[in-house]
């Protein structure tokens, strides 16, 4: 299950729901109330799905929708379920890292379905495109209310397979080689810190010639910068064709600001914490990519080819 995979293996593309279909919703961090979810299931309906819940979504354990086997049981349910065509995790938070290791891929393998949520779910996303999966790195249903129509509308359509482009102004672009550029590789990645909690592992994954997607909320400046070095000193960023970077969210410092005695910066910006990083690996690194914990976070299709043409400010991801 965890064998090394390299980059160019055969990318497995989950069937295209079409209307009629199922998607199932589980929790597999945070619990979610029936009233957080009701506005979900109601816009799926209306896109002419039916929707199956795990049976433990709205059970509450402090932060967790259940024990970590009640997670277990309600993914694997969904994960064994023919009738399920794509899995949509409810919300993110904490928790799926702790059940990721107790979960029976079998059936999946015979029947992959679209996994789909972000933030601690890059977990999920982090095992199964490097097993050869694509997953669908999107809103989730706890963000829907949020979400603007043409949000909602990417994921629709993502699930039924037309992949919309994504299309964007860049903040900065760092190791640019000209004005205008393209280059293409496998999208991977996901939340800056739920990857480098995943260093640890003893299975290893070969990412030459992919493009890693990175985004973050809620950390302090200096927590950012010893990430970054984390997964370059671990071999993360080796062979890599491009680093892009979705929304760094509610990012803090050592100052007054955020509630601390003295101020005592970090002193550098997102931008020039990306900036130093780029100045080691030597490829591109493109801002701005509408994707992330932010209301406008447009579905990235994960662990496939993707193709990022640049011309001045303008960046189109397309797959």
């Amino acid at each position: 299950m965890y064998a090394k995979i390299d980059c160019k293996m055969k990318q497995i593309i989950p069937e295209n729901l079409k209307p009629g279909d199922t998607i199932g919703i589980v929790a597999t961090a945070r619990w979610i109330t029936h009233e957080q979810l009701e506005p979900a299931l109601n816009i799926i309906r209306g896109w002419g799905f039916k929707v199956k819940c795990g049976k433990h979504v709205h059970k509450q354990v402090f932060q967790l929708a259940g024990s970590d086997e009640e997670r277990t049981e309600d993914l694997q349910s969904m994960l064994d379920d023919d009738s399920v065509k794509a899995i949509l995790i409810a919300r993110g938070g904490y928790g799926t890292v702790r059940i990721v290791d107790s979960l029976d891929f079998t059936n999946f393998n015979r029947q992959p379905k679209w996994i789909c949520g972000y933030s601690d779910i890059t977990v999920l996303h982090d095992l199964l495109n490097n097993l050869g999966y694509a997953t669908l790195h999107s809103t989730m249903p706890i963000s829907f209310p949020e979400n603007p129509p043409e949000v909602l509308e990417s994921l629709k359509l993502s699930l039924m397979g037309h992949t919309p482009r994504v299309e964007f102004n860049n903040d900065w672009i760092l190791n640019s080689p000209s004005h205008a550029f393209r280059l293409s590789g496998r999208l991977i990645g996901g939340n800056l810190s739920v990857l480098c909690s995943l260093l640890g592992r003893s299975h290893n994954y070969n990412f030459t010639n992919s493009i890693i997607f990175l985004e973050d909320i809620d950390e302090h400046l200096y927590h950012v910068d010893r990430m970054l070095m984390a997964l370059k000193r671990a071999g993360r960023f080796d062979g890599l064709k491009a680093i892009i970077v979705g929304a760094m969210t509610d990012m803090k410092d050592n100052t007054k600001t955020f509630a601390f005695a003295t101020n005592n910066p970090w002193g550098k910006s997102i931008a020039q914490i990306f900036s130093e990083i780029a100045g080691s690996v030597n490829i591109p690194i493109i801002s701005g990519v509408p994707a992330g914990h932010m209301a406008h976070n447009k579905t990235l299709r994960m662990g496939v080819d993707a193709e990022i043409s640049v011309n001045g400010r303008a960046v189109v991801i397309s797959f």
